[in-house]
């Protein structure tokens, strides 16, 4: 399932619930692969290996030419650290780029992985404006390979969304979809 939150509905001076309760305009099923906004993102673990399923249906899909950018990328930084990012043109699918983002592993929170996911997404969601797209699909990225418990890891990503947008109100980012949330 999928949650679909607009900003062009959000009024500038709105409390999270009522914000929240505007912007969620629809629910259903989503194919990552086939989802038509400005960015797509995938996880990736700090040695920009794509080792989730999600990661790789749509590194298959986007090709070897994004892969070949990874690699590139790759070369120069050679380790990335927990919730950075790195940007990838969208290749075959129907995005223009791909949000590549480190998302630390599950531990029971041992590691303070609850904060360091959160920012993780601020961070997304911050470079998404940086590139002046429009429109984002986010998926549970932290769930599956990554450990989160998937109840955990929705209110992380729900929270941090509505955070970003009430802190970052003229921001770019028009419209953000939460795919299996």
């Amino acid at each position: 399932f999928f949650f679909f939150f607009s900003s062009r509905r959000r009024h500038t001076r709105c409390s999270g619930v009522s914000w929240a309760r505007r912007c969620v305009q629809e629910t259903g099923l989503g194919d990552i692969n086939e989802q038509k906004h400005d960015i797509i993102v995938i996880p990736m673990d700090n040695e920009f290996n794509h080792t989730s399923k999600l990661a790789q249906s749509v590194m298959k899909k986007a090709g070897k030419q994004v892969q070949d950018e990874v690699v590139k990328i790759q070369e120069q930084k050679q380790q990335i650290e927990e919730q950075e990012c790195i940007v990838t043109d969208g290749g075959q699918i129907q995005t223009q780029k791909i949000i590549h983002s480190v998302i630390p592993v599950w531990f029971g929170d041992l590691r303070q992985e609850q904060e360091i996911f959160r920012k993780c997404v601020k961070n997304i969601l911050t470079k998404a404006c940086e590139l002046q797209c429009s429109s984002i699909t986010l998926p549970a990225i932290a769930c599956g390979t990554f450990g989160f418990p998937k109840q955990i890891c929705a209110e992380i990503t729900v929270g941090a969304c509505l955070e970003f947008f009430q802190e970052h109100q003229n921001e770019t980012v028009l419209e953000l979809s939460l795919i299996h949330i």
